[in-house]
């Protein structure tokens, strides 16, 4: 296996691109589809933690829910588990908010707000990368200050991979 490291070019990207889309799985168990996914991306592309945010409406436990609570979103994975500090968010968090584009990044040093989308125990510096999932949720990616910050550029490599986990959740 390659070291952990953001690809600086598409050709450094494609062995983790293919090795990525090896790991969607759809499949009835949500939590299974995005371990097996999201181990692969922190591994090969060095970041910290990993979340991915699912509209309530279509958890398991939405049945119970009120109107208003099934329009927010719950966590349905986070790795490392320990970092997470909520379970669900409201649709106008600005984490939601934010997510109207298809994928985005902010880097602590460079958004004023930075704070405001933290949603981890102990994040206070480095960047999020964040991809919108379908109509179905979104994928939070983090890599910390110690460790190289994720390019924009880098994170649209791997558009067409989230797209593909993107549809495995929504199954």
């Amino acid at each position: 296996m390659l070291p952990a490291r953001h690809p600086a070019t598409p050709a450094e990207a494609l062995p983790v691109l293919y090795e990525l889309s090896l790991a969607v799985r759809g499949g009835l168990d949500l939590r299974d589809t995005c371990s097996a996914f999201l181990d692969v991306a922190m591994a090969r592309l060095d970041f910290d933690y990993a979340s991915v945010w699912v509209r309530r409406e279509v958890l398991p436990d939405a049945a119970g829910l009120s109107a208003r609570e099934r329009d927010g979103f719950g966590l349905a994975y986070a790795s490392p588990d320990s970092l997470a500090s909520t379970a669900s968010i409201s649709a106008l968090h600005p984490l939601v908010q934010r997510s109207e584009d298809a994928l985005w990044s902010v880097v602590a040093a460079d958004e004023p707000a930075f704070g405001q989308l933290v949603m981890e125990r102990g994040v206070d510096g480095g960047a999020y990368v964040v991809f919108r999932l379908r109509d179905v949720g979104l994928l939070k990616l983090y890599a910390s200050a110690s460790k190289p910050q994720p390019s924009l550029s880098m994170a649209e490599l791997l558009c067409p991979v989230v797209d593909r986990f993107g549809a495995a959740v929504e199954a």
